[in-house]
């Protein structure tokens, strides 16, 4: 994949939606939200800060927001970095991509590729499309990870299915660089894993456009050009020649 086609990784800007707890931190923590829906973001500050004290995973994703762009302070990475680094380290799925994209692009220092893939994966594994993308991104080029084509290939349709516009604009592109076959005969089962024993993920027909992502015996990985479903179908029902 060109290096032309990978984009500066940016991050998510919303804010964080409040963790059910005690009344009071409830009715601080809107407070904080309705001032900066309002542009009001001294009154925000002043209502999450003691949360993000107290340890509240949210108010610090949103104290690393304000930091990270600006709002209403001096722009200062060093400090976003630091709130999403606590709220990343308790789970927070957004802090967690938002971290990455500091690490990556190297906002407070060279760039750490490594650690961005790290945070990226355990944001990814929560289901976060953009962190899906992105880490996807970093296996196409190789790096912080060994380079694998197909992994970034599972990354970006699960990111894609989710409706994230960079994973389907990156996933046309990347897929070019893996084999590719058509689906031979009709009323084909696919299945989630290598083997008739395992369920049947979809049923397609001949024609259908397919690319490579594994080989586990005489079963391959398939991913579809159309939809990006991923599953496993039996290898002779398979056309990687283009022929009838």
């Amino acid at each position: 994949m060109p290096m032309s086609m990978i984009r500066r990784a940016a991050l998510i800007v919303c804010l964080a939606a409040f963790s059910p707890g005690a009344t009071a931190q409830s009715e601080s923590y809107e407070s904080g939200a309705d001032a900066f829906a309002a542009g009001d973001y001294d009154t925000a500050m002043a209502q999450w800060r003691p949360l993000a004290e107290e340890g509240n995973a949210a108010a610090q994703y949103n104290l690393g927001l304000v930091f990270a762009n600006g709002f209403g302070v001096m722009r200062n990475a060093g400090t976003a970095r630091e709130w999403y680094r606590k709220s990343a380290e308790q789970g927070y799925a957004r802090a967690q991509h938002n971290l990455g994209v500091l690490l990556q692009n190297g906002e407070t220092g060279e760039p750490d590729y490594t650690a961005a893939a790290r945070w990226y994966r355990e944001a990814a594994e929560q289901g976060e499309a953009a962190a899906q993308n992105n880490l996807a991104m970093l296996y196409v080029q190789g790096l912080g990870v060994e380079e694998d084509r197909a992994r970034a290939a599972r990354l970006a349709a699960e990111a894609a299915r989710q409706d994230n516009e960079s994973a389907r604009r990156n996933l046309p592109r990347l897929l070019e660089g893996l084999p590719a076959a058509t689906i031979k005969g009709s009323k084909v089962n696919v299945r989630t894993g290598p083997g008739t024993d395992h369920d049947k993920l979809l049923q397609t027909d001949k024609g259908a456009q397919v690319h490579i992502l594994a080989t586990e015996g005489e079963w391959k990985e398939i991913i579809f050009t159309d939809g990006y479903a991923i599953g496993w179908i039996a290898e002779f029902l398979l056309d990687t020649e283009g022929e009838d």
